[in-house]
């Protein structure tokens, strides 16, 4: 049970680091997202994450409507 916990913080700590030393623009919570599915990819953590991003503004694009527009 202790070994659990320690694997835990320790890993959210080395997420932490990595967010901050490649200065994402993301919330650590959604980092955390994009690095649970592309777990087994072989780009840079840095294409993913803007890659990611980019997919998820598309997506809140297409579901905002557009008012003035007939």
């Amino acid at each position: 049970m202790k070994s659990q916990i320690w694997v835990a913080l320790s890993i959210y700590l080395l997420v932490v680091i990595a967010k901050k030393k490649l200065n994402l623009p993301c919330q650590l919570y959604t980092f955390l997202q994009i690095l649970e599915v592309n777990l087994f990819e072989k780009k840079p953590i840095s294409s993913l994450v803007a890659d990611a991003l980019k997919q998820i503004s598309e997506l809140q694009d297409d579901n905002q409507l557009n008012l003035f527009n007939c």
